[in-house]
C-alpha cells in the first residue's frame, strides 16, 4: 500500500522531511511529474525507469544510490530538468571508473541528454580544489541542453563549446584563464554567463 496507491500525485516534495529512504512502491507513481528530494534521499534499487511521466528530479546525491537505480535513470525518457550532486570526498580517480557510481551516471546522463534533458544542475558539496569533477571525455556532451549549471571543475573543456543551445551557463571554476574563454566563444546561443571562481590566473 503505501505512497503508491496516490495513483493522481503529480508533485512530491520531501526536501524539509525526514524522510531518508524512499519506498519501493514510489515506481508505481507513473502520473508524477516533479520529484523533489533531499540529498540525504536514498532511491530503490529498482524500479525507478517505470516512472515515464516524471518531468524534474532534484537534487538527489549520487554517492551512495544503489547502482539498479543510477542505471534505470537514463531511462526516463521525459526527463527535462535535472539537478545532483555528489557529496563527501572529490572526484579521486578510484570514484570514477566505468563500473562506479560516477561511471554509471555518466552513462545514464548520455542516455538522457538524447531524450529530452534541457536543464541540469550538477555540483559538489565538498569543494575540493585538489579533487573537482572531471570534465574529460568521461563526462558525456549534452547538445540539446539549454541551461547548465556545474561545479567544482578545474578548466573549462574544449567540448563545452559545442553546447550549441546553452542559453544560460553557470561554472564554479577553480581558476580561469585566457584560455577557458575560447570554449566559451564557441556557444553560439549563450545569453547569460555566471562565473564563481576561486582564484583568477592570469
Amino acid at each position: 500500500a503505501g505512497i503508491g496507491q496516490a495513483q493522481r500525485l503529480e508533485t512530491l516534495d520531501i526536501r524539509d522531511t525526514d524522510v531518508d529512504q524512499l519506498p519501493s512502491t514510489i515506481v508505481l507513481l507513473e502520473k508524477l511529474a516533479r520529484l523533489f528530494v533531499s540529498s540525504k534521499v536514498m532511491f530503490p534499487a529498482e524500479g525507478i525507469s517505470r516512472m515515464k511521466g516524471l518531468e524534474q528530479l532534484a537534487c538527489f546525491s549520487i554517492r551512495g544510490q544503489p547502482h539498479g537505480f543510477l542505471k534505470e535513470l537514463g531511462q526516463l525518457t521525459n526527463l527535462r530538468i535535472l539537478q545532483a550532486l555528489w557529496e563527501g570526498p572529490g572526484m579521486e580517480e578510484e570514484n570514477y571508473y566505468e563500473g562506479s557510481e560516477w561511471g554509471i551516471f555518466t552513462s545514464s546522463l548520455r542516455a538522457l541528454g538524447s531524450h529530452k534533458l534541457h536543464s541540469l544542475d550538477f555540483s559538489m558539496t565538498m569543494h575540493e580544489i585538489e579533487n573537482p569533477i572531471p570534465m574529460d571525455s568521461s563526462f558525456p556532451a549534452l547538445p540539446r541542453l539549454r541551461a547548465f549549471s556545474i561545479g567544482l571543475i578545474s578548466t573549462v573543456p574544449i567540448w563545452m563549446g559545442t553546447l550549441a543551445n546553452v542559453e544560460l551557463l553557470q561554472l564554479h571554476i577553480c581558476n580561469f584563464t585566457l584560455e577557458d574563454l575560447r570554449p566559451l566563444g564557441d556557444m553560439p546561443a549563450l545569453e547569460t554567463l555566471v562565473l564563481d571562481v576561486y582564484s583568477y590566473g592570469g
